[in-house]
């Protein structure tokens, strides 16, 4: 495998890992696991700042900024290249 396609493949893989996982952070806040977690358990005065809409949709908004940035990198993975040809 030539060098360009192993950086391109590099880029997809790395891309489709910060979409899966700003997709994970999307959903997570919505989801049972958010509110029944161990956290909430030891700390109870943290209820209802973590269970409130607005804590909820700051973290889905940093969620949907990393999917943003994974679909950025992969339509502009041609611009920005360090490798100089003469």
């Amino acid at each position: 495998m030539n060098q360009p396609t192993r950086g391109r493949l590099g880029r997809v893989l790395w891309a489709f890992v910060w979409f899966d996982l700003g997709l994970l952070i999307v959903l997570l806040p919505w989801s049972h696991v958010w509110q029944d977690n161990a956290l909430l358990v030891r700390y109870p005065n943290m209820i209802p700042y973590v269970l409130s809409g607005y804590a909820r949709g700051i973290v889905s908004g940093i969620g949907l900024l990393d999917m943003l940035l994974a679909a950025d990198a992969l339509l502009h993975s041609g611009s920005g290249s360090l490798v100089t040809r003469p």
